[in-house]
């Protein structure tokens, strides 16, 4: 599958990621849709149709476990992930520049390819869930039992509590959002970056980008832009 990134030895590759606190509700929200998963299917052991949910969503070592350990080396390479959260003005990291003008920055952050396949993996099946169709022509009884399961698994989570519960592709948008930005596909431009990132994080020095580096910066962040708002116009948080 291909990344953003370089890979690093031992199944794990560099992948660019942008230092900015939106991507804190967005780890939230995953969290808790995941962790509502696998609760239900965990408190259902003892009833006589209990909950089974296809892989990796079910358990907690599967897409879940992947969440935790992904988010655990974000915190740890990404200032506004920090706990305590670290104030722009008292980061240590490189800048990049242009000009006169400071960019956001992105962070080259090593993650692990069986955690990226297996956050990608769980979105395919939240995704099949949602199409009644796609449920019906997926693979044998068993497996069809598990993603009917998965779907109204799904309702009763939007459902609880909320008087005008969210659209359900709205509850998997979340996971969806970081397993795209975990897995964006490379390019020229995601290549320079990411070449430039590395560098400055080695040896600790701003960076003035060039203006070849300034395109391919505002092409990626383009790109990363529109996975994490959606598309949004009006949502733009790198720049």
């Amino acid at each position: 599958m291909g990344t953003t990134a370089g890979t690093t030895g031992a199944g794990t590759d560099w992948v660019l990621v942008p230092d900015v606190e939106e991507l804190r509700p967005i780890f939230e929200h995953a969290e808790e849709l995941l962790l509502a998963l696998v609760v239900s299917e965990e408190d259902s052991v003892e009833d006589p149709e209990p909950w089974v949910l296809p892989a990796p969503l079910a358990g907690r070592d599967g897409a879940l476990a992947a969440l935790y350990r992904v988010w655990e080396v974000l915190r740890g390479a990404v200032d506004e992930l920090a706990l305590p959260r670290i104030e722009p003005d008292a980061s240590t990291r490189p800048r990049l520049l242009s000009g006169s003008r400071e960019r956001v920055p992105f962070r080259a952050v090593p993650i692990a390819a069986a955690d990226r396949e297996l956050l990608a993996a769980a979105v395919v099946q939240l995704e099949v869930a949602l199409m009644p169709a796609a449920r019906r022509e997926a693979g044998n009884p068993w497996h069809r039992k598990r993603m009917s399961d998965l779907a109204e698994l799904l309702e009763q989570i939007a459902y609880g509590g909320e008087s005008e519960p969210p659209p359900l592709t709205e509850l998997i948008q979340p996971l969806t959002r970081i397993s795209r930005l975990l897995n964006l596909p490379p390019d020229d431009d995601t290549t320079v970056l990411l070449d430039v990132v590395r560098t400055s994080a080695a040896t600790g020095a701003d960076v003035e980008l060039t203006s070849a580096q300034t395109t391919a910066y505002g092409k990626t962040a383009t790109r990363v832009n529109t996975i994490l708002t959606g598309g949004d116009p009006l949502a733009r948080w790198v720049y």
